[in-house]
């Protein structure tokens, strides 16, 4: 099967001519959009989310998906003002041409996920209600310090919504102690997209993928059975 490579290409610079010519030195076609020119995606106008888009299109790079920090906010802030954010995002993928908004289920403390989890599904229930009018799947990253930083959480989540599409992050996963062949076992199978980052677990060090303990090897020996 196909394997496609995206890109964060704001790790290699922050301008739009910087992050084009890095990946097209290193051969990767998509971009997941999470800033560009110094300006979060979350802050795009319309103008300048199609300004960026022309300049990756011109260069034959895909938008794939945007790389919002939508429900990277604590659970107890006002949903109405992150509720427009989403809005804003819906907007700018469809400038972007990109039906995929990569989001977070808000940070909540390790000791309050279960009074604080119905709250979380009704959130992000009533995002995936306004996204799927909008023709616009939203992506869940298992972020530490969120809801969903855990395998339990994310399990829960993805069961108790079925149409918030799991991005499955192995770092993440170490940082936050969860044990990775019990994340892959529990996740691999619906999984949607891969983040390939890795982690020492004893240093909490960030290291290139392979040489952590994230199972980056068995993650792409399982994609290439797939």
């Amino acid at each position: 099967p196909e394997i496609k490579l995206c890109a964060f290409a704001d790790e290699s610079g922050a301008e739009a001519e910087v992050q084009i010519e890095n990946m097209l030195k290193n051969g990767v076609y998509a971009v997941e959009m999470r800033s560009c020119d110094a300006i979060n995606v979350g802050a795009f106008t319309d103008e300048k989310a199609a300004e960026v888009y022309e300049k990756f299109l011109a260069a034959g790079i895909e938008v794939w998906s945007i790389g919002s920090p939508l429900g990277k906010i604590s659970i107890d802030s006002p949903f109405n003002e992150h509720f427009e954010l989403l809005a804003r995002l819906v907007r700018t993928a469809k400038i972007m041409h990109s039906d995929k908004i990569r989001m977070f289920s808000y940070f909540v403390k390790r000791g309050d996920y279960a009074a604080k989890r119905d709250e979380v599904l009704l959130r992000i229930k009533k995002m995936c209600d306004y996204a799927e009018k909008e023709g616009v799947m939203l992506c869940h990253e298992n972020e530490s310090e969120i809801f969903g930083a855990t395998v339990e959480n994310c399990r829960w989540l993805y069961d108790a919504e079925p149409r918030l599409k799991p991005v499955y992050d192995p770092a993440n996963f170490i940082m936050w102690d969860e044990d990775i062949p019990t994340a892959l076992a529990a996740l691999y199978d619906r999984t949607f997209y891969f983040h390939i980052k890795d982690v020492i677990r004893s240093e909490k060090c960030i290291v290139p993928a392979g040489y952590g303990d994230g199972m980056i090897d068995q993650t792409v020996k399982n994609l290439s059975r797939d």
